[in-house]
């Protein structure tokens, strides 16, 4: 019985610590304000786009990117990965850089790796955007502020783009409940906002430097993020920098994206958990605060664990009652602080049934983390037309 009551103890401490975690940071959210940078300098920019089996979508992609208003110079360059020889031969009517690559096992590291290794260095800063990405007008115009005031690595708003079906206009909530927290909280606090993977600018030879080091299937930027951060270099959150990004629409396609994100997550924790007492070390709370975040429980199904924990702790351990109903009722509380008012609308009740269909998914998810640790789970995309709202 003791060695049992040590493990319950343990388990309720891991909840409640993760749902006060959350909950610090979706309070900080709201007292966040982006600092704003001016300058009259137009630095050389690079727009980073890899492009993995996104015949649908990459074409269109380069020609939102090409539009960009810049008073400057930039380049745009597409990493082409298993596209069809149409979608080569439309690429090439384009003025863009065009980067054909070919791996036995495709990543996204290798991508930008082989990809950076080809291009001059006379970059002064860096964009990557997924192969859906759609920035808004002036995104490199407010990226280019940051780098002329000695800011390295800065992660604009990613946004849903699609919101017709209800899995997609769940996956864009939980965007920007995960932008409030873990971007605008982390910053809020004085901590590194989160990286998403794309909408991300960073000073070019800082990233080239760091990403010569990176090789790894899944959860790219996880390891940029602890890499920079043991750099002790801040991520910076700028939410006026918008970049659209397309979302789910099924069932399916989300349970394979949440096992490649986990899987990534909690990697990264356990590979780097001596690192993370050497930061500690040395006093980089912002790499420790970090690592943390990759531990947390699975955001869709941290309710239902504390909900189902508190339950059964008031039917049998119930000395432990009120530590898994404040776990539960502190992760709802942050969650609805954290849905942007404009979401609290009838289209929230339309969503539950694809709630629980995600929490089965997100269920089923964690069982095939092993797999997706070994081999790189592409996402399809299918080109849909921005719709914010």
């Amino acid at each position: 019985m003791i060695v049992i009551y040590f493990l319950i103890t343990l388990i309720s401490l891991y909840f409640l610590i993760s749902a006060l975690y959350i909950f610090v940071h979706a309070l900080a959210g709201h007292f966040f304000k982006p600092k704003k940078y001016e300058n009259d300098k137009s630095p050389k920019a690079l727009i980073l786009i890899p492009a993995y089996k996104e015949d649908n979508v990459i074409v269109s992609v380069a020609k939102k990117a090409l539009s960009q208003k810049y008073n400057g110079e930039f380049d745009v360059v597409v990493i082409a990965d298993k596209l069809k020889e149409n979608t080569i031969k439309n690429l090439k009517k384009l003025p863009i850089k065009l980067i054909e690559v070919s791996f036995e096992k495709s990543t996204k590291s290798k991508a930008l790796n082989l990809a950076m290794s080809k291009l001059n260095d006379d970059y002064n800063f860096v964009i990557i955007l997924d192969a859906d990405n759609v920035m808004c007008d002036n995104a490199i115009s407010l990226f280019s502020n940051y780098f002329t005031n000695d800011i390295d690595i800065v992660q604009g708003k990613r946004t849903a783009s699609n919101l017709k079906s209800n899995f997609s206009y769940l996956d864009g909530i939980s965007e920007e409940v995960n932008n409030h927290i873990y971007c605008a909280g982390s910053n809020s606090l004085g901590f590194s906002s989160r990286l998403v993977g794309s909408g991300m600018a960073f000073n070019y030879k800082l990233f080239k430097e760091v990403m010569s080091d990176i090789d790894v299937i899944g959860g790219f930027d996880k390891a940029l993020e602890l890499k920079m951060i043991s750099k002790n270099k801040k991520i910076v959150y700028d939410p006026n920098i918008i970049t659209y990004d397309e979302k789910v629409e099924n069932a399916e396609v989300f349970g394979n994206q949440r096992s490649r994100w986990l899987s990534a997550q909690y990697e990264f924790f356990f590979n780097n958990i001596k690192n993370g007492i050497n930061q500690l070390m040395e006093g980089n709370f912002d790499y420790v605060v970090k690592l943390y975040q990759f531990i947390l429980p699975p955001r869709l199904l941290f309710p239902l664990i504390t909900f189902i924990g508190s339950l059964i702790t008031y039917i049998t351990f119930n000395q432990f009652f009120y530590t898994w109903l404040s776990s539960f009722l502190l992760v709802v509380i942050s969650y609805t602080i954290s849905i942007p008012l404009n979401k609290f609308n009838y289209r929230m009740f339309l969503v539950f049934g694809s709630l629980l269909e995600a929490m089965w998914q997100t269920i089923k998810a964690i069982f095939k983390m092993k797999k997706a640790s070994k081999e790189f789970i592409h996402t399809p995309h299918k080109g849909l037309e921005i719709n914010d709202k």
